[in-house]
């Protein structure tokens, strides 16, 4: 497998959605009202795999938080894109790693659906909400971030 010259990309962050929670009446219920707006910055590079095959890349960054805190991540990601148009494109992904930050301190995955232009891509991330892992806030979250490769 072949890694190109130009597989170094800068990640933005910048918004998530948080949707299906149900506020807990308790003083100590989980709470809903969380931060759409989480700008941070982030790293990817590409490792191993081509256009055919896809792309696996290691990914770092940080970011502010659903609870407006520092968060920071390390993972691995897979992504295969599909070329639309000679310059447009759109892909789907999965990310799986360390993450410190959003009540969580461990490994998370995040499956990815990606829509670019040129060098430019949308990169819309969704984790459902799910009852089984002890001590989360039980929502659903959709991310949204751009990557640009330089």
């Amino acid at each position: 497998m072949s890694v190109a010259a130009d597989d170094l990309s800068i990640l933005i962050h910048g918004a998530s959605i948080h949707s299906d929670c149900q506020q807990g009446k308790s003083k100590k219920s989980k709470r809903c009202d969380f931060n759409d707006i989480n700008p941070g910055l982030g790293l990817a590079r590409v490792i191993a795999g081509n256009q055919q095959t896809g792309k696996l890349a290691l990914r770092g960054g940080a970011y502010y938080d659903s609870l407006e805190e520092l968060a920071y991540y390390g993972a691995f990601s897979y992504r295969k894109e599909w070329y639309i148009t000679p310059h447009v494109f759109a892909g789907l992904g999965l990310q799986a790693g360390y993450l410190n930050g959003s009540g969580m301190h461990g490994l998370a995955a995040l499956p990815m659906a990606t829509l670019g232009y040129k060098s430019w891509a949308l990169e819309i991330g969704y984790a459902p909400k799910v009852d089984f892992v002890p001590g989360r806030k039980h929502v659903a979250v959709t991310t949204f971030s751009l990557r640009w490769t330089l």
